[in-house]
């Protein structure tokens, strides 16, 4: 034994845990809800962040015609479902179905970090146990509490019932907000009535009401977003009033207390000109606390209702997508310019999002841009463009969403919330090719991707996608926190959406048709250059039963023959010519069976390469361990041992 032990050297327990610590880093993951036939169906709808929480920090929601792998059964039709998955690892803590014998689908959700809840609206035509209905399809609100306890709200209108938002809503608990019938006189069953339940912590109604809005038989009323007033008792609805089917359109922001008494009613109009008047669909709200405003965009004209004749943009101004504020207490509105489309149309959805730290907003829409391919033929492409400008708007950038491949059309599913301290936000949606590749069925909208992109207020940062030979969709996208071993650089997100084939080895049965529903962790690292920020999930094992259009359907005994050349199948198959020539680059004659290997444009690793990778981490982490102990014996404790005149212990 010898003398009293001195603290180890600091900068050495520094290094072996950042070097642990670089071997622990979460990985991008996904997670691919099971489904074994076409009429086992699971559906997105939307995604939480349980910020904080030791289990089940990913909240992913949507219904399903099955038990979504919960254990529990289907009580009829579809069911909703929460299923909570690991943050690091995708792994799966616990699912909760939520239904009655009729069909339930979920709308949105939103986490209460205050009280640790989760909230999810979405509709019914059944009765929830204790509950009843008022009649076709109702709203409901389940509160999931800290213990993972449900319990299951139902209100609605006479008629059916279209859900539109639920929020938090301050110290008074929650507001749903949806569009409902008063009647079955009115001319073709439009809703007419303004649906609205406030709901406490305690998960008890305080309050519900059907106003109704619009008045006689071919009154229309839809809502289309709802914003809390941070710090009042105060929320904010958009929504149209309308006479079907081809009378006038007025478009307002609505404000309302927690009695649902209409404290503020604006006509959202932006004159142009003289006399000419815009009036917009107000596809998105949100309240500014730093300008003490509402934040609007929407579209003129719009196509939210489905009720209504169509108006054809002006030949001149085309279609616009319009941005302003309301000032609620002076009832002012400002309308800041922006440009039509490059093309007359301006596809939905459309979304909106603060950047409160730098008083700006940000403006999201698809826009449509022709291309030349070949000699003779224009083509239109979609892609995802978004402006930025400041709360005065005196200040305007703009960007828009391209890969290397310029015939690349992307879609907009959802944004995330800006990142206030980095100015970064998330886009999720979906990616495809104008054409089909016959040699390996890629392209077109129904072999689509599940893609990202993340930006800033001038510029694309990262952009990448992952997905099967089917279609993947992007629907929702949320910002978690950094996990152990996460550098400072790095970004978290987390996106739900649907494949109709299967990005792990699932073998569906569907014929390429039916969803699944998939979560993924995806990562952005500003500190990389741009073509490695973005990472995303590794697909090594798609499937895909939907036959390529280009080439016949599968012969019954397709012929397995392996090739350096394909692209990695679990079910590869071609025919290889007479006479074949082997050169470094072999011709390869089409199959005519669909090729269910991997779909990213560029081409995955082969099985060697995977497994090269595998042993070479495993390797890696191994000698990184050793030299972590090294360190720690060698440096720390040996340097301690030879310091106290050679006492070993």
């Amino acid at each position: 034994h010898g003398p009293a032990s001195r603290p180890v050297r600091w900068w050495a327990c520094a290094l072996v845990a950042a070097l642990v610590a670089a071997v622990a880093r979460a990985e991008p993951w996904v997670y691919e809800m099971a489904s074994v036939d076409a009429d086992t169906v699971n559906e997105a709808c939307c995604i939480a962040y349980r910020a904080g929480q030791p289990r089940g920090q990913v909240a992913a929601v949507g219904w399903t015609t099955g038990n979504a792998g919960s254990g529990a059964q289907n009580a009829g039709g579809t069911d909703a479902y929460v299923a909570l998955l690991d943050e690091t690892t995708g792994e799966v803590f616990r699912t909760i179905l939520i239904g009655t014998a009729g069909d339930e689908r979920t709308h949105a959700v939103v986490y209460d970090a205050q009280n640790n809840q989760l909230v999810v609206l979405g509709s019914t035509d059944g009765t929830f146990s204790g509950q009843r209905n008022y009649g076709g399809r109702d709203l409901f609100i389940s509160i999931i509490n800290a213990e993972l306890e449900v319990t299951t709200l139902q209100y609605g209108s006479p008629g059916d019932d279209d859900p539109t938002d639920v929020v938090l809503f301050g110290d008074l608990g929650y507001a749903a907000i949806g569009s409902g019938r008063t009647t079955e006189q009115t001319s073709q069953g439009q809703p007419n009535a303004m649906v609205a339940v406030l709901v406490s912590h305690a998960a008890a109604i305080i309050r519900n009401e059907t106003k109704t809005m619009a008045e006689g038989e071919n009154g229309y009323f839809s809502a289309y977003a709802v914003t809390y007033r941070t710090g009042s008792e105060r929320f904010g609805v958009t929504f149209e009033l309308s006479t079907i089917p081809d009378g006038g359109q007025q478009y307002y922001l609505g404000e309302y207390d927690g009695a649902f008494e209409e404290v503020l009613r604006v006509e959202l109009r932006r004159a142009v000109g003289i006399s000419d008047v815009f009036a917009f669909e107000p596809s998105n709200v949100r309240w500014s606390s730093s300008s003490e405003q509402y934040w609007i965009s929407g579209i003129d004209p719009g196509y939210g209702n489905p009720y209504h004749v169509v108006r054809y943009p002006s030949p001149i101004l085309g279609q616009t997508y319009l941005i302003g504020s309301v000032n609620p207490e002076t009832e002012s509105q400002f309308f800041g310019p922006s440009p039509p489309s490059q093309r007359p149309n301006i596809s939905t959805p459309t979304s909106l999002q603060l950047f409160e730290a730098q008083e700006r907003y940000i403006a999201f829409r698809v826009i449509f841009e022709e291309e030349q391919v070949g000699e003779d033929t224009l083509v239109e492409l979609r892609k995802i463009s978004w402006q930025s400008t400041s709360y005065s708007g005196t200040d305007r950038q703009a960007a828009t969403v391209r890969s290397g491949d310029p015939q690349d059309n992307w879609n907009l599913g959802s944004t995330a919330p800006v990142d206030e301290s980095t100015g970064l936000f998330m886009i999720v949606g979906d990616r495809w090719d104008q054409f089909e590749n016959p040699y390996n069925c890629m392209g077109t909208s129904p072999r689509r991707n599940i893609s990202f992109a993340v930006g800033s207020f001038d510029q694309v940062e990262s952009v990448g996608d992952f997905g099967s030979q089917c279609a993947e969709v992007g629907v929702a996208v949320v910002q978690g926190t950094r996990t152990s071993g996460d550098v400072a650089s790095v970004s978290v997100y987390y996106a739900i959406g649907t494949t109709s084939g299967s990005v792990i080895g699932q073998d569906r049965n569907n014929g390429g048709f039916g969803n699944t529903m998939l979560v993924a962790r995806v990562e952005h690292d500003s500190a990389q250059p741009f073509e490695s920020r973005l990472r995303v999930p590794l697909v090594t094992e798609p499937r895909c039963e939907l036959p390529c259009q280009s080439l016949a359907p599968p012969t019954s005994t397709p012929t397995a023959t392996p090739t350096a050349t394909l692209r990695p199948s679990a079910t590869p198959s071609y025919t290889p010519t007479a006479t074949p020539t082997v050169t470094p680059t072999p011709t390869l004659t089409p199959t005519i069976t669909p090729t269910l290997g991997p779909l990213p444009k560029n081409d995955p690793p082969s099985i060697g390469k995977i497994v090269g990778i595998a042993i070479g981490t495993v390797a890696a982490s191994a000698l990184v361990v050793g030299l972590a102990t090294f360190i720690y014996f060698t440096v720390a404790i040996r340097g301690n041992q030879q310091q106290e005149d050679g006492y070993y212990y």
